[in-house]
């Protein structure tokens, strides 16, 4: 049986508005449940707001899973003229309710761009969709509901600040 480690977070805000974050690490083993996971969370939780005068605000649980193999290293052509700055920016309804849900892919692929527009059509750019919008798959928008058909596509620039900064930042 293996290990599967995670992390505990709390974001944590106090009197004058300042939000702060704490994290815990937990190792436990493959076999333990969701249900589980979220009462070692919450016994945290407990814990942690008896010695805290600020109140927390937002907790999450994230698995540091390993990362499958076949992916991709850093090195080659497409990867040394990869820009994490552009992104592709798919945009997803959600079932009950009309607001939309955007998934942000950084680093657009360029196969995924076609004529200047992001393809649909494309093997990779249709399995990467066809995994939110197939319903045996559980996908969602941050409100639980769930995502159930593309409704556009675009191109975009978001700059990171700090990443920005610290690659353009000059001495002299």
């Amino acid at each position: 049986m293996a290990n599967v480690p995670c992390v505990l977070s709390a974001r944590l805000l106090d009197g004058q508005s300042v939000r702060r974050t704490s994290e815990a690490y937990i190792d436990p083993p493959d076999t333990t449940t969701l249900a589980q996971l979220a009462t070692l969370l919450n016994n945290w939780l407990t814990a942690l707001d008896a010695v805290t005068d600020g109140a927390i605000t937002n907790t999450g649980i994230t698995v540091k899973a390993t990362l499958p193999t076949g992916l991709k290293p850093p090195s080659g052509t497409a990867w040394t003229a990869s820009n994490v700055n552009k992104v592709g920016l798919l945009r997803f309804n959600s079932s009950g309710t009309t607001h939309r849900w955007s998934n942000v892919i950084p680093s657009i692929a360029q196969s995924s761009i076609v004529n200047g527009k992001i393809t649909t059509t494309g093997a990779s750019m249709g399995t990467y969709t066809a995994l939110f919008t197939t319903t045996a798959n559980n996908y969602s928008n941050p409100d639980s509901q769930a995502i159930t058909t593309l409704y556009g596509r675009a191109i975009s620039d978001r700059t990171t600040r700090q990443q920005s900064i610290s690659k353009s930042f000059e001495l002299g």
